[in-house]
């Protein structure tokens, strides 16, 4: 599996926060007038994004065109700081992207390391794709070791949205016109209600559609988590249900964690609540919580970044949306304990397993969205495994049997390591 991916973030799994930390005054928000902050607090303000585990900036706020001191000092910001940045073309965003103006911003920035590569489309429907592989050749030809950033349409997108009747027939021919090197699509599960219940039950369809061509066309896949409303009065996930999307995300075999929003974007036609920085610069609640879940993210990621999904191991009742449905792993996805692995039992979990060069790995989520519990673990002999967890690493005394006990949302990897 290769991507450019795999470098944006200096080899680490991208953590990224949709709408970067803002370059501007928060008490002028007023795009005509606001005076750019201060260096220092400049500095300040994105070793606070990266203090809440993010490597990766998508430069949302600051477009190429619009005002290139600040997009230049925000790179070198990140080169100090060791972030990734992807940026936004005010030109060419959604738009023909052509060689003249790939070569202008090669040749103003070029230069910073920092310099990860172009965000170019958001959700587009199956009749951009043509035009979309058109500027992916050109970018290509330029910046062969850059990112040509598209995100995809969720599965609970409409007809007229997609552009055509079948989501997997969307996936796949985005695959097969676009060919890019890695897949991203956002899904926001908690958005439409006032209460934490999740709203559809597509959620791990959409997981199991993308999964199924990253598989395909060997090529990795990132995922958006919800931290943000958009809709008045939603619900705005708490701390167990970012770990939630983030987890089984990662139990999917997903590459890269982005999340909506890191900064509050101002309200348009959507009315926005939560985000992890408040539109005053002050840290909302969800701050220190998803500077946890990156913690534990990426002590995991570094061992999953490079491992191939084999299927997911599903134990107990899944959860249910409003509708009292199920909100279950599709049947094409799940698996039976194999290999050295006898049996799991307890509490309502995934497992998605894992091939990491010939070893075998264990990612165990809790699939419950509203209660902790007790999962065994047994192997068909004694065996040595290490276990990580909450940023932390050990390795228990080799057995045949193991229990993990795990909060709702939590995800724990086991590696089975090679001799007793």
């Amino acid at each position: 599996m290769k991507s450019v991916i795999f470098g944006i973030a200096g080899g680490e799994m991208p953590v990224i926060g949709w709408v970067n930390p803002s370059s501007y005054s928060f008490e002028n928000r007023n795009a005509d007038t606001a005076e750019r902050v201060p260096r220092e607090e400049l500095k300040r303000r994105y070793l606070e994004y990266k203090e809440c585990g993010f490597n990766t900036v998508f430069c949302m706020n600051d477009p190429i065109g619009a005002n290139d001191d600040a997009v230049k000092e925000i790179l070198e910001v990140c080169e100090e700081e060791g972030l990734g940045c992807l940026l936004i073309d005010a030109q060419t965003y959604m738009r023909e992207l052509t060689e003249a103006r790939l070569e202008e911003i090669k040749s103003i920035y070029g230069k910073f390391a920092s310099f990860k590569g172009i965000m170019a489309f958001d959700e587009p429907n199956v009749t951009h794709f043509p035009s979309i592989a058109e500027n992916y050749r050109r970018f290509a030809k330029v910046f062969p070791d850059k990112l040509f950033y598209v995100n995809l349409l969720p599965n609970y997108a409409t007809d007229e949205q997609l552009a055509v009747s079948d989501y997997d027939e969307y996936i796949s021919r985005f695959s097969e016109t676009v060919g890019l090197d890695f897949l991203s699509y956002d899904n926001y599960p908690f958005v439409h209600f006032s209460k934490g219940i999740l709203n559809n039950d597509k959620y791990f369809r959409n997981l199991s559609a993308v999964r199924k061509y990253s598989l395909k066309k060997d090529v990795p896949f990132m995922v958006f988590t919800e931290v943000t409303a958009f809709i008045k009065y939603a619900h705005i996930p708490n701390k167990n249900e970012i770990a939630w999307q983030v987890n089984t995300a990662l139990c999917y075999g997903a590459k890269g964690i982005q999340y909506f929003t890191y900064g509050l974007p101002a309200n348009t036609s959507e009315t926005f609540s939560g985000g992890i920085i408040a539109r005053d610069g002050s840290r909302t609640a969800s701050y220190e919580a998803v500077k946890e879940i990156n913690s534990a993210l990426q002590s995991v990621g570094k061992y999953l970044f490079g491992a191939k999904s084999i299927g997911i191991i599903r134990i107990g009742d899944p959860p249910l949306n409003e509708f009292g449905e199920k909100v279950t792993v599709p049947e094409a996805d799940i698996i039976s304990p194999c290999n050295a692995l006898k049996s799991v039992a307890g509490g309502n979990v995934l497992v998605g397993c894992f091939d990491s060069g010939g070893k075998e790995m264990y990612y165990l989520v809790n699939n419950d969205l509203n209660r902790g519990c007790v999962t065994t673990f047994k192997f068909n002999s004694r065996v040595r495994i290490t276990v990580v967890r909450n940023a932390a690493e050990e390795t228990p005394e080799p057995s045949d049997t193991f229990e993990f006990i795990t909060q709702t949302g939590e995800g724990v990897l086991i590696i089975l390591e090679k001799g007793e």
